[in-house]
């Protein structure tokens, strides 16, 4: 263990910057293999989660009030479209 730390000593010491992106890359690549990462990316993905679960709940109740209101605008077209058609259609031009 000692030889190991003092290897490694004299590694950091010819080159400081390798010997510190070399023990990063080593650390990184056993983190990605650790289950720790599969716990920090569903903690970090737990607000994501949430908006999709409030888009789930609200989004279905917001179309189907426009499609109320689509359906409720084409309904007073076509009421406005039969009175004008019928206004223009008596002679004097009113009802």
């Amino acid at each position: 263990m000692e030889k190991l730390a003092e290897n490694r000593l004299k590694e950091y010491n010819s080159d400081k910057l390798k010997y510190v992106k070399k023990r990063t890359l080593e650390e990184v690549k056993k983190f990605a293999k650790s289950k720790a990462l599969v716990k920090y990316i569903k903690s970090q993905l737990q607000p994501a989660y949430r908006c999709i679960a409030q888009l789930e709940e609200v989004v279905p109740g917001q179309i189907e009030a426009d499609i109320c209101q689509v359906s409720t605008c084409f309904i007073l077209y076509i009421c406005c479209s039969s009175i004008r058609h019928s206004c223009l259609a008596h002679p004097s031009g009113f009802l």
